[in-house]
């Protein structure tokens, strides 16, 4: 007769040790500053408005004298502001508008209101933009801001504008 064989323990599994595991690191948050911001104007269209290290937006109304199509100093450090937030976002780019008051010829208004589009332009290409990021167009005295017919009125149309797209 066969005697009972007493019952086998299974051997345990080796145990290999592993390395620790490391969780991966993770990517520092960028530190590329907030150069836009996406708002809607008064009748509800969406736009984009640059963003100054404050954080809160810049101008993009840009005045200029009578006549006249020279920026003035003022305005360089928003301008300045356009133009590293348009340097630092290639696949941005910008309408600049040029406006005028109602004086003059309708012809010498547009005239006009691109010269002042294009000093706007060309102080944005002199701090480093693309000048295919920038599309200059003049209105003349066609879209005023101000109807009235006063100094007052004609100092608010006296102006060029950026149009972030």
């Amino acid at each position: 007769m066969d005697e009972p064989v007493a019952p086998v323990e299974p051997e345990p599994p080796e145990v290999i040790p592993t390395a620790p595991v490391v969780p991966e690191p993770t990517p520092p948050e960028p530190t590329t500053p907030e150069y836009f911001e996406h708002t809607v104007d008064d009748e509800g269209n969406p736009k984009i408005e640059v963003l100054g290290e404050d954080g809160r937006p810049v101008s993009h109304v840009f005045n200029f004298e009578f006549d006249e199509a020279d920026l003035a100093s003022g305005d360089f450090s928003a301008l300045s502001r356009h133009a590293e937030a348009l340097v630092a976002n290639r696949d941005r780019s910008a309408i600049i508008e040029g406006h005028c008051d109602e004086r003059g010829t309708r012809e010498y208004n547009l005239a006009l209101g691109e010269r002042r589009a294009q000093a706007v332009a060309d102080f944005l290409m002199s701090a480093g933009v693309r000048s295919s990021q920038l599309t200059v167009v003049s209105f003349g005295e066609e879209v005023p801001i101000d109807a009235g017919n006063n100094e007052s009125a004609w100092m608010k149309n006296r102006r060029a504008v950026i149009k972030i797209k």
